[in-house]
């Protein structure tokens, strides 16, 4: 992304996992109301993306000059020669679950998403060194009484629906059964799984 040039802001994309990074623009006056540029069809050309507010027009427009940079430097790629960019935030202020709830949280967590929200939310997250349940259980037990909430994530359930991949999904879920035992073995005043 060094050949991209946006003026009026500064700028910088972070990888996230698999093909998901994460574009950070820094800059007086920027807005994050605005639409997605994903068309939400398979093999459409990006959106446009759109002020849903006035104030946002300005970062819009640094969004669109940053896509169509993106599109003139992937272009020759055979597998990802474009972006689709959706999502737009700004880092909320929102309180922790320390202040909100009393409770000292943490997060097991692989994927980078979840991770950062939790950090969001005032959550310790676990260091996890990949995306096993097995791993992710043990790096729970072995936290277990360092905290008062615990939230513990599987990615590969989600992934696997987004993908349409049925069988996958149930197989997944089957392997979160098998490992509900452990978690109750914990002793938990409270356990939820959706």
């Amino acid at each position: 992304m060094k050949k991209i040039e946006l003026h009026n802001a500064e700028f910088f994309v972070e990888t996230v996992k698999d093909y998901r990074f994460l574009l950070v623009l820094r800059g007086d006056n920027l807005d994050d109301h605005i639409a997605d540029t994903d068309p939400q069809e398979t093999g459409e050309k990006p959106l446009k993306a759109r002020a849903q507010e006035s104030p946002a027009e300005k970062t819009a427009a640094l969004v669109d000059r940053f896509a169509e940079q993106a599109g003139e430097v992937l272009a020759d790629q055979e597998k990802a020669n474009m972006i689709l960019l959706r999502g737009f935030s700004q880092r909320p202020d929102w309180p922790t679950m320390d202040e909100v709830y009393g409770l000292k949280a943490a997060a097991v967590a692989y994927y980078p998403m979840y991770r950062g929200v939790a950090r969001l939310l005032g959550m310790d997250v676990l260091d996890v060194k990949d995306d096993r349940l097995e791993t992710k259980l043990e790096a729970l037990k072995s936290h277990w009484s360092e905290s008062d909430f615990f939230f513990f994530h599987v990615k590969k359930t989600d992934s696997a629906g987004e993908d349409g991949k049925f069988d996958h999904k149930v197989e997944l879920i089957e392997q979160v059964d098998e490992i509900i035992p452990g978690l109750l073995d914990l002793e938990p005043d409270v356990l939820i799984v959706t």
